[in-house]
């Protein structure tokens, strides 16, 4: 199983304002589908148990939001900032994460199925219990990120700065760490 771009139309028609695209879609109960949000400018957004199919986030501040139990499919976040979010067993497949910063973010229990993160910033950003699959990390910042108790499964890992890294309870067993920057890990012995 490999990363895999997110399957998007060509052209994506502008999402608006996205706290009322979030309230609709929770009054309605449907998803958020084939839009782009661009531009959007917010602290605290509550968007937790919402899904997003096939949805672009374009130079985005959604910073301190909430997105537990959502799931996103087919979604690219390009020049976003969602540092200190909260994406507590969220559902991520087919997701691109470019050049974004996720600092302080929440991933615990999350699962990242064929996604790919390129030139992001994950410092100190929690994976505790998260299960990855078939995705990659390529040229991010990872210092100070905890991924203990973590499923790591077919993660390529290319040219990231790991440095302080917690795998505690997480087996490392196929990884390849060769082309990554690496110091100081909270590691469990036999794993």
């Amino acid at each position: 199983m490999k990363p895999c771009k997110p399957h998007l139309l060509d052209s994506l028609p502008p999402g608006g304002d996205i706290a009322i695209a979030v309230a609709q879609a929770r009054e309605r109960e449907e998803d958020i589908q084939h839009v782009r949000v661009s531009n959007a400018c917010l602290t605290d957004l509550d968007a937790h148990k919402i899904g997003f199919t096939g949805v672009e986030f374009d130079h985005c501040r959604l910073n301190a939001g909430v997105f537990d139990k959502a799931s996103f499919v087919d979604v690219r976040f390009r020049d976003c900032d969602f540092s200190a979010s909260s994406f507590s067993d969220a559902y991520f497949s087919r997701c691109e994460f470019v050049t974004s910063k996720w600092v302080g973010a929440v991933f615990s229990g999350a699962m990242l199925r064929q996604s790919m993160a390129q030139g992001c910033s994950f410092q100190y950003t929690n994976f505790d219990s998260a299960s990855l699959k078939g995705s990659a990390l390529r040229e991010c910042d990872c210092t100070g990120a905890v991924f203990s108790n973590a499923a790591l499964h077919e993660v390529e890992t290319v040219d990231n700065k790991l440095i302080a890294v917690n795998f505690f309870h997480t087996p490392l067993k196929g990884m390849d760490f060769t082309r990554d920057l690496v110091e100081g890990w909270i590691l469990s012995e036999g794993l």
